[in-house]
């Protein structure tokens, strides 16, 4: 799953929130991978891969 939006962005190693991090965390627990891409004055990207039954999942990197 990919989220994108177009708002003003910000610095996801400095400024994550709890509710970022809840659902890292949560992603994380399930097999799953996370991933933030923001900056400063540009939008935002939030990705979620989970692995199939059974699976591992691939880098993020490999499906977007």
């Amino acid at each position: 799953m990919t989220v994108q939006d177009d708002g003003i962005g910000f610095d996801p190693s400095r400024e994550k929130g709890m509710g970022l991090l809840g659902m890292e965390e949560r992603v994380e627990r399930l097999g799953g991978l996370f991933s933030i891409e923001s900056k400063p004055g540009n939008g935002t990207v939030l990705s979620i891969l989970f692995p199939l039954a059974g699976g591992q999942p691939a880098s993020l990197k490999d499906i977007v």
